[in-house]
């Protein structure tokens, strides 16, 4: 199987193998970085790393009382109700 196709179906978009390929992010086998056209063999370990991501200047930061669920370096899970909006200027 190709790398491209086992990627594929671990549900990374074309449109996320761009961002990889342009943006600073890696596709490695084995510790070595490929190509998606690259052979994989029975045992291969393939890494993706995203490229950083860019903070959006759309984004406005606000203060709430969310319930944080799980945290890690990489990840942050909280708890919001449906449909609840915050206002920012209370």
């Amino acid at each position: 199987m190709i790398l491209r196709d086992a990627i594929k179906q671990y549900g990374i978009s074309k449109k996320a193998l761009t961002s990889i390929k342009y943006e600073g992010g890696k596709i490695l086998v084995n510790g070595e970085e490929k190509t998606v056209r690259h052979t994989l063999e029975t045992g291969d370990i393939v890494t993706i790393i995203f490229p950083e991501e860019k903070k959006s200047e759309g984004l406005i930061s606000q203060k709430g009382d969310f319930p944080i669920l799980f945290e890690d370096d990489h990840i942050l899970i909280f708890s919001k109700e449906a449909g609840r909006q915050h206002d920012p200027f209370t």
